[in-house]
């Protein structure tokens, strides 16, 4: 954890095995993330109150918290399948239960976050051949609409819940204005400015006060890597 204004960070997990994709709950004090302990990462929910750390679902696919609804009743999480597709899942946070919320056989759904109201979900889907940005409402799935027109993933609510935010295709921060209620009404997406090149985000968020954005910002991109040859190197190890 990240004190923003004191410039210090707080080990939160001590856990040899791989974790990511830590959520807050709307308290601040409890979190969800992903962790492999000699199977697939899957949910555990943590507090910092306590520095209790459980195992929220049993074992099954690759498990990656999503977002907690506003009234921190449900958790949206993606799941990876016997078929090696990712779905969409909501889990009441009051007993435990799951439901099935985005699936399909052929395509991946991620990258799930509630609206403000915590009547829709926006998720990433590549049902069009390509990573777009879509909404479906909730807690019942229905018709799914798109919101990039031309590619994008990592949709962001702004603080607001006026704006929904996402990375395009073309590496291009985009905002569009959405209506949740009383109906869903969706404008037309305007990029806010292009990152630079090569420069790419793995992930961002948004202040709470809607005037920073925060990014991972790799260091460099394996693409961009130098490769090194070694010829003849079973001679060298027999020389040596």
């Amino acid at each position: 954890m990240l004190d923003l204004d004191r410039d210090v960070e707080t080990r939160l997990t001590s856990d040899p095995m791989q974790e990511g994709g830590p959520v807050w709950l709307p308290d601040g004090v409890s979190y969800f993330y992903s962790v492999a302990r000699g199977a697939a990462p899957n949910l555990h929910r943590g507090s910092l109150a306590t520095g209790k750390i459980e195992q929220t679902l049993p074992r099954g696919g690759l498990q990656e918290p999503g977002d907690v609804s506003p009234d921190a009743r449900h958790l949206v999480f993606s799941e990876r399948g016997a078929d090696g597709q990712f779905d969409l899942w909501s889990l009441s946070l009051a007993d435990n239960r799951r439901a099935p919320l985005v699936q399909s056989a052929r395509f991946d759904e991620t990258e799930s976050r509630f609206s403000r109201d915590g009547r829709f979900v926006a998720f990433t889907s590549n049902e069009s051949g390509r990573l777009d940005v879509y909404l479906t409402p909730f807690p019942s799935a229905g018709i799914r609409t798109r919101i990039s027109p031309r590619g994008g993933s990592m949709p962001r609510w702004a603080p607001t819940g006026q704006d929904l935010h996402y990375m395009s295709a073309d590496n291009r921060l985009m905002s569009v204005r959405v209506r949740t209620a009383p109906s869903l009404e969706v404008g037309v997406p305007v990029p806010l400015f292009t990152l630079p090149a090569g420069v790419f985000w793995r992930s961002f968020e948004i202040s709470a006060d809607g005037k920073r954005f925060l990014a991972i910002i790799p260091n460099a991109l394996s693409s961009t890597r130098p490769l090194t040859v070694i010829a003849n190197w079973l001679a060298e190890v027999g020389a040596s």
